[in-house]
């Protein structure tokens, strides 16, 4: 299931909503999804965050090349054909320029195929939360518990992003 701000002009949902959503019995994990605008080597761009822990319990990005888990404050995840265009290998460092902390110096930690969720560049929580001051999720996505009832588990989380106005629930028709 995604959860999805119904206005990105109000900013977007709270980060504590996936930590609720974790909390309940029906979901097995929850995490959201960030975004600022940035510029990579000097071109614009979007770069998310994402917990690195519990991305990867939701969804496969393809990790070719080291591990979310390195994802810290000075590191960043590159989609494997920007990273070959450019030359940059595991180790290598990016500059990122961000608009409250100037340009960032960023260690290739990840290098990842799936680019539909994470778009050509993805960083950890800790350097997205280091170097931007509006923290609020685009999307949330969950992960059932096993064994859930699918319409049991929707009205369950429907419940808690009730509290929340600018949330949308959807499932994977939506």
């Amino acid at each position: 299931l995604v959860i999805e701000s119904g206005s990105f002009m109000a900013g977007g949902l709270s980060p504590d909503l996936a930590e609720e959503l974790q909390g309940l019995p029906e979901v097995a994990a929850a995490t959201g999804l960030r975004a600022t605008a940035v510029q990579v080597d000097g071109s614009s761009t979007m770069l998310f965050g994402v917990d690195p822990n519990a991305s990867g319990d939701i969804f496969d990005l393809g990790v070719t090349a080291g591990s979310l888990a390195d994802l810290g404050a000075t590191e960043i995840a590159v989609h494997e054909d920007v990273a070959h265009d450019h030359g940059w290998t595991l180790g290598d460092t990016v500059p990122v320029r961000f608009a409250e902390t100037g340009v960032q110096q960023l260690r290739v930690a990840v290098i990842y195929a799936d680019r539909d969720l994470a778009g050509d560049f993805f960083v950890g929580l800790p350097a997205y939360e280091a170097n931007v001051a509006d923290q609020f999720d685009l999307k949330v996505f969950v992960e059932l518990a096993d064994e859930v009832d699918v319409p049991a588990a929707t009205a369950a989380i429907a419940e808690l992003t009730d509290q929340h106005p600018l949330a949308e629930l959807q499932d994977r028709t939506a």
